[in-house]
């Protein structure tokens, strides 16, 4: 069964259960300056629903090569750049991995260390197109190293004065960073820091207050066509640029937004936010990967202590979420999209789920997928490198 419903949202994610699904379409956009706010009423939403397959048009599964130079573990962060993908991992690798966009290892970018050209934490990284430069973001030594993307050579560094935890671009002149921790022990403290590469002075935005913790997720600014910041508890996104940070998502918890009131001493005992996480399971909360191609948004966020999928579709304001896709993509337990590109999406799949779902999978009733699927599990085994997958949407 199927629901229509009014609303608004954006965004990829994926991980267990099952049920319906839902398609809505928005009528309370409320224009601002050049730009749209979009609203989104959640109070009613559950975690149970699930995406109906036919608004995937297109979809392949991409083994990334495996051998000893590049054992992965699972994805943080991928960029696509000249056919090139760019990836970094949760786990203990100090560098950046390079395939090309059949899986094929290319090389790696950067090392671990204090000398010129090496990090000792790998926190963030993006790639200046225009310049074909690769930046790093490396918090523990509160420092910026910039590579050249065609040699992989160390160009050069410089310091920051404050903890950061990802950044970005936002024109070929200004960064901007993230800081989950407060600048200083009294007076105000900022989330966000624009910084101006000529002269490296930057300014503060977006005064942090209870529900800026440091219990955020892996990251909270999202860069595809636009620039976004998404506080991990709270009910906005921010869309970033040059000249303005202003609100791009406004969302409607209703009774299951978190109680501001109730973290007033969150920074003297961080135990007090986990301890209120932990109390009621219908919390929503942690919006993150918000991403977006030339026709759609999609991010994801938490409702009642499972992840749900958000695609929005930017030509009609219609949108579907849920927890899982149906049929064939259904099998697997979990898989993220970490990266868009013009018209494209990008997750991945661990290969042990990839490789133990080929059972279930051969029973589908969907034989072009099928065949995708036949394609890559041939070069696969359980331990093998993680297998990204590209998805396209229908216009719904």
């Amino acid at each position: 069964m199927y629901f229509m419903k009014r609303s608004t949202l954006f965004h990829i994610v994926l991980v267990l259960s099952a049920s319906i699904f839902v398609s809505c379409k928005d009528k309370d956009k409320i224009a601002e300056g050049n730009n749209q706010i979009i609203h989104f009423d959640v109070s009613g939403w559950t975690n149970n629903h699930k995406i109906p397959w036919t608004v995937i048009s297109k979809l392949k599964f991409i083994p990334l090569e495996t051998n000893a130079n590049c054992i992965m573990g699972e994805p943080r962060k991928l960029c696509l750049h000249n056919n090139k993908f760019y990836l970094t991992d949760m786990g203990v690798n100090k560098r950046i991995f390079i395939f090309n966009t059949s899986g094929n290892y290319l090389g790696s970018i950067g090392s671990y260390g204090k000398g010129p050209g090496e990090f000792i934490n790998l926190t963030d990284f993006f790639i200046n197109k225009t310049q074909n430069q690769l930046f790093v973001l490396d918090n523990d030594q509160r420092k910026v190293i910039v590579y050249d993307l065609q040699t992989a050579k160390f160009l050069y560094d410089f310091k920051i004065t404050f903890s950061a935890h990802d950044f970005a671009m936002i024109d070929d002149n200004k960064l901007v960073f993230y800081s989950k921790v407060p600048q200083n022990k009294s007076g105000k403290s900022f989330s966000i820091a624009i910084m101006n590469l000529d002269d490296k002075s930057y300014n503060w935005f977006l005064a942090q207050d209870e529900l800026d913790t440091s219990l955020s997720g892996i990251n909270s600014i999202f860069q595809s066509f636009n620039t976004y910041y998404a506080p991990y508890l709270k009910d906005i996104v921010y869309r970033i640029t040059s000249n303005s940070i202003e609100p791009a998502i406004l969302f409607n918890f209703g009774q299951n937004k978190l109680p501001e009131e109730r973290l007033k001493d969150f920074r003297k005992n961080p135990r007090i936010i986990l301890d209120l996480l932990k109390e009621r399971k219908d919390w929503i909360y942690g919006i993150e990967n918000v991403l977006e191609t030339d026709k759609f948004l999609t991010f994801n966020l938490e409702v009642s202590r499972n992840t749900v999928i958000v695609i929005y579709s930017k030509e009609t304001g219609s949108f579907f979420y849920g927890n899982q896709y149906e049929d064939l993509l259904g099998v697997f337990p979990q898989f993220i999209n970490i990266a868009a590109s013009e018209n494209e999406f990008y997750g991945f799949i661990n290969s042990y789920f990839f490789v133990r779902g080929k059972d279930k999978i051969l029973q589908q009733n969907n034989w072009i997928l099928k065949e995708e699927y036949l394609k890559a599990i041939n070069s696969i085994q359980e331990e093998s490198n993680p297998v990204i997958i590209s998805i396209e949407y229908n216009s719904f």
